[in-house]
């Protein structure tokens, strides 16, 4: 399965794959080790979910998500898909400040974080207009 034809799913990646942890081997060290790290916060010793508790039970599953798609990004790094990789790390964000938000403070449980995801993406296409503006109008000096 040459790369020519099958292109990130090729047989041949194994070898830019190889070849790319050498030339970034700290930062995959770095990763792997992150990884162990929320593997044993996770699930050694066994943490118990109160199952009635919404907000531990959306902090636990969003949790699991974040290392879900931290991993995803992984090994979308180590193929060269770094596009791809910015999408991730943007929703990995996402999600770890909603489990944080939702972890601080209690009465976040009952919002955004339980609707419905259509009244949920509403709400941020709303305010996400922020996001639109540019940076010199925020206050935030321009890098020009």
């Amino acid at each position: 399965m040459p790369i020519h034809e099958n292109g990130f799913l090729s047989k041949d990646m194994i070898g830019w794959i190889q070849k790319h942890r050498t030339e970034h081997r700290d930062y995959f060290l770095l990763c792997v080790d992150l990884n162990r790290f929320f593997h044993k916060m996770l699930y050694a010793p066994p943490v118990e979910i109160d199952n009635q508790d919404r907000q531990q039970l959306l902090v636990a599953s969003l949790s699991l998500r974040a290392l879900s798609t931290f991993q995803a990004v992984i090994l979308l790094s180590e193929r060269g898909l770094t596009a791809e990789v910015k999408i991730l790390l943007r929703s990995l964000l996402e999600v770890l400040f909603r489990a944080c938000a939702i972890a601080k403070d209690e009465r976040r449980k009952s919002s955004c974080f339980l609707s419905s995801a259509r009244s949920c993406e509403r709400r941020s296409s709303l305010s996400g207009s922020f996001m639109l503006t540019p940076l010199s109008s925020r206050g935030y000096a321009s890098h020009g």
